[in-house]
């Protein structure tokens, strides 16, 4: 058995609902997701980045190495999407190179252009 079928029913991600009435304590309740939501919005999403081509494959070769790989890049907060994302890029064996806000432009460029 896979984590998907074991755990599918279990709460994964939660995000506070600002809508809600907040408790005893003055906070917002969290409303979770399941691991089986997740990982279907993740598979889900990785099959458009595959079927979209947006992770063309670098070829390693030219470090000495034999094999080659595929990067992803996320800008964004940290929200559920995100790591949605994330998932997605695990499952489907891609690497991420994570992009802040605070990053200085020319970081930014360079992070692109060489993932």
């Amino acid at each position: 058995m896979n984590s998907k079928t074991l755990y599918s029913d279990r709460d994964y991600m939660g995000v506070r609902n600002l809508n809600a009435k907040k408790d005893a304590n003055g906070r917002h309740p969290y409303e979770f997701k399941k691991f089986g939501w997740a990982i279907k919005k993740a598979i889900d999403f990785g099959a458009g980045m595959e079927h979209l081509k947006l992770c063309p494959e670098l070829d390693e070769s030219m470090f000495g190495n034999d094999y080659s790989v595929k990067f992803m890049s996320i800008l964004a907060h940290n929200v559920e999407n995100w790591y949605i994302i994330d998932l997605a890029i695990m499952l489907y064996g891609y690497t991420l190179a994570p992009l802040y806000s605070t990053l200085g432009p020319e970081t930014l460029a360079y992070v692109l252009n060489n993932t």
